[in-house]
């Protein structure tokens, strides 16, 4: 990895030579206020990714769970229809066939 620099400008207007990697940021943990870390900038940098890629692999699971369901209500839709179709209960013709007709009904 490349060794980051930056001059960080002092009071008296006098600039270091100094490593970004090497510094030290100060971490609060969201689980325990009481607990504060010093953790390195890459540390931190590396976490942020791991976490990021957890929140991806997440919501791809839950994109997949939401398609699942949404499959599975259309066709227990369609055979709660068929079946009082069949029994009589609704006419065919009058089933309404948009979600904005059957606001409409309502």
């Amino acid at each position: 990895m490349a060794n980051s620099r930056a001059f960080i400008t002092n009071a008296q207007g006098r600039s270091r030579h100094t490593s970004i990697l090497e510094e030290k940021i100060i971490v609060e943990n969201p689980e325990n206020d009481a607990l504060i870390e010093e953790k390195s900038l890459v540390d931190t940098v590396y976490e942020l990714r791991d976490q990021v890629n957890s929140l991806k692999q997440e919501q791809k699971r839950m994109q997949q769970s939401l398609d699942e369901e949404t499959r599975a209500r259309k066709k227990l839709e369609t055979l709660i229809r068929r079946a009082a179709r069949d029994s009589g209960v609704i006419d065919s013709v009058t089933r309404p066939s948009s979600l904005k007709e059957r606001k409409n009904l309502s």
